[in-house]
Parts: structure tokens; sequence; C-alpha cells
């Protein structure tokens, strides 16, 4: 790896970003990355682990200097959907998804639509070597074997793209631990951890693990989709990649060991809080670790020992125990299995408080029945509305009116005079009266 790094470093000068070979090769982004991929153009490898490939001065002139450039370049990397594949080869799109799902070319890469469904894409100039070379696939009746595996529901073409897009990451390199990533990013976390069941080489190759999927999408619906396409589910294909992964990794231990990291240990069985505290107060007695308790000298000396704690049914509160002391300060009687303190019992408890308490009536089991509390908030709530009723101003004047004329009413004001007409009541600030207009009937 150092050689390679070296080797990067020294051509850093006579190469190129990614984005500014695509530039000069009058590619569009898509079209490039897709060109890389293949193999079509060749890349320099990062001079740094999160560094960014480059590209040769001499690759970029290579191309350029090809006779029908830039159209022959584009051709190489032209992707053509089912309707224009069919079109192309010269068939109808169903006998072209047919052949598609039979595994008979691959698709190359693919996108997801707006309704989450897959779309897949295949090179142009694969489908037009394979009308040339199938020419019987193309016409007539499909063959028996995979007319039947067709009916059974087969689809090959996730496995097949899963196929074509390893061996590209495997020849994008020659570290021997990458190849076994690109291999191991195939399988579900399960298949691997049973296929590497070191911590070190399963950290190692999930670090190093490479981006499979070419589509990049923000939104959780399609990334769910390329979650589950980017995994092996056929058995066959998971037999073929675990066998895959063990010759890989037995070349990468031949060449170098995983890296061992300080901070990753072996995982210890969990204990939960009581099960440590009493494991740490154990060990450091040599005592029995029933319930936490410590029977021998302190296992630090010179800490304060009235801080030491106490067992679990030692310090938890039995009905009415509120000595009111911290947890842990003093010392007490530890109760017997299956039985609450008493009050008296109770460390740093009055005898004499607690007799009063009891005889007061409704403080403890002999006394009255103690009120429900949900009955004395309620009481409580009754008083607070009664005396904000009682508390409330009158209304105002416009308010007093709105609702009077709401109850029919009408509510003298000052500086208004009613005037009583034929028909009711005018009210008005010295406004000459109307009549009402009558309603001769025939």
């Amino acid at each position: 790896m150092a050689v390679r790094e070296r080797e990067a470093v020294r051509g850093e000068g006579q190469s190129v970003p990614l984005g500014t070979a695509a530039r000069e090769l009058r590619l569009k982004p898509r079209e490039f990355e897709l060109a890389a991929r293949l193999g079509v153009v060749r890349t320099l490898p990062a001079a740094t682990p999160r560094g960014k490939r480059r590209v040769a001065r001499e690759e970029i002139e290579r191309h350029t200097a090809e006779p029908g450039f830039p159209e022959v370049l584009s051709a190489r990397v032209w992707t053509l959907g089912t309707t224009e594949g069919a079109a192309l080869m010269g068939i109808s799109a169903a006998r072209f998804g047919r052949l598609a799902r039979a595994g008979r070319f691959d698709p190359v890469t693919f996108y997801v639509n707006r309704y989450r469904a897959v779309v897949w894409l295949y090179l142009a100039a694969e489908l037009a070597e394979f009308a040339d070379r199938e020419p019987d696939l193309l016409t007539g009746r499909v063959p028996l074997a995979m007319r039947e595996a067709l009916d059974g529901g087969e689809d090959r073409r996730a496995r097949r793209w899963r196929h074509r897009r390893r061996e590209e990451l495997t020849q994008q390199t020659e570290d021997p631990w990458e190849r076994a990533a690109a291999t191991a990013a195939l399988l579900d976390p399960g298949q691997l951890a049973e296929a590497v069941p070191d911590p070190y080489e399963h950290t190692h190759l999930r670090t190093l693990r490479p981006a499979l999927s070419p589509v990049r999408t923000d939104a959780a619906a399609a990334q769910d989709v390329i979650d589950k396409l980017i995994v092996a589910d056929d058995p066959d294909e998971i037999a073929w990649l675990r066998f895959r992964l063990t010759v890989q990794l037995e070349e990468a231990r031949d060449a170098w060991p995983a890296p061992r990291a300080e901070g990753l240990a072996r995982v210890e069985p969990f204990l939960g809080v009581g099960a440590r505290l009493a494991q740490e107060l154990g060990a450091g007695t040599g005592a029995g670790t029933d319930m936490g308790m410590t029977t021998g000298p302190d296992p630090q000396p010179g800490r304060d020992s009235s801080l030491v704690l106490e067992p679990a049914g030692a310090l938890s509160p039995g009905p009415g125990c509120g000595s009111g002391l911290p947890l842990g300060r003093e010392r007490g009687p530890v109760p017997e299995p299956g039985r609450w303190p008493r009050p008296e019992e109770a460390p740093g408890a009055r005898p004499d408080l607690v007799l009063e308490l009891q005889a007061r009536p409704g403080a403890g089991a002999g006394g009255g029945e103690q009120p429900d509390p949900a009955h004395r908030i309620e009481s409580r709530c009754r008083a607070q509305r009664r005396e904000t009723v009682a508390r409330r101003e009158p209304a105002s004047t416009a308010r007093r009116g709105l609702w009077a004329r709401l109850r029919g009413r009408t509510h003298r004001s000052p500086g208004r005079t009613d005037r009583v007409g034929e028909h009711g009541v005018r009210a008005g600030r010295d406004k000459p009266t109307r009549t009402a207009r009558t309603t001769r009937t025939p």
C-alpha cells in the first residue's frame, strides 16, 4: 500500500481531478462516472485514504487523439432502457423483458423512479453484440428451460448487476483486503458475521466497505428499495459469495493481517448495575456476594466508613418509614426476608414521635379513613371556581346591552331616550320616530 501511495503522490502533479477530466473528455457527470466504473477511462488511486481518484494527463490525451472523438467515447457509455433497447434489437418490449429477467444480458446501472420501481439500464454496445450473437432468441419460441424458469418467477437482473458491480470494484484495486471488502458488502450483517467471526477482520472489512449503488437519493422510501437490492438474497448466490470471501480472506491474511485496534476489545457479557456492584464489593472483601453485603474489613482503607452502601433490602423504605436520614449513612438492622421494616425499626427513628403519629386520627392504620386525594383536589377546584365567580366584576354597559338584545329585552343607558310607537319600542338619541310600514291585504 505504501508503494501505491508513493506512486499516486508522484503522479498527482501529472493528473487532473475527475471533474476536469469529464469536461475535457466532453462527457456528462453520469457518463464519466460510468466510464470510470467500466474502465473505459482509467483512473489513478487516491494519494490519501480520504482522497479522491484522479485521471492521468496521458489518459485524457489518448482519448482525445482517437479518431471520431468524442462520439466514439460517448457511444461506449451509451445506456438504454427497456423500450429503447427493444427498438435497437428489433423485438418487442415484452420479449426484451423476458430475456433480461432470464439473465441473457446484464444491466449496467439502475435508478428508482417516483413510484419506487427499479428501472434497469443496459449498455447499447452490449445489446447490439447480443443481437448479433444470439439471433435465435430474438424470434420464435423461447427455450423450454428458460420459459419454465420465467414462469416460476425467476428474475436474475439484480443478481447479475451485483456480480458485475463486484467485478468492477475488484478490478479497481490491488489491495487484497479491499477486494474482500467488495465481496463482503454484498452480504447481509448476519451472513457476514458468520463468515468472518474475527472481530478485528470484521471491523476492517466494514471500514473498507465500498459504495455499491450508483444512485444517490434523499428519499427514505427509495433508499429502502436500494438497500434491499444491493444485498444478496438467493441461497446459491449467498453460498458462492461466502466461498469467494473465504478465499479472498486467505489471500489477505497471507499479505498482511488486519489491524488490531487498541480500543477494540472482546465483548464481555452484560451485567446489571446490581450485579456489577455486588461483584465489585465481593471481589474486594473476599466474602460472599449475596445481595452485595460486606462482612469483612473495609476494602479501601482511608475512606469514610459511614458511606458504605448497604444491601438493597436494608435500604428499601417500607410503608410509613420516613426517618429523613440519607440512605447508606448509618447501619441498621437487616429485615427478615419478605417483611417490610416497621417505622419504629428504622435507623434513627423516634418511638415517641411514631406513637404520636399513630394516635392521630387518620394518620396510620389505626386511625379513621383518609379522604381520597382526587376528591380533595376536586373540592379545592370547586372552591376556587366559586371564589372567582363571587369576585367577578359586573359586565360593561355594551356587554349588558348585547346580552339584553339577545334575550329579547332592551337596556336603558344614560343619554338615551325610549320612544314607544304604535308597533313597538324605538330607542335612539333624539331621533324622530319612524313608523313601520303596514302591508295591506286585498
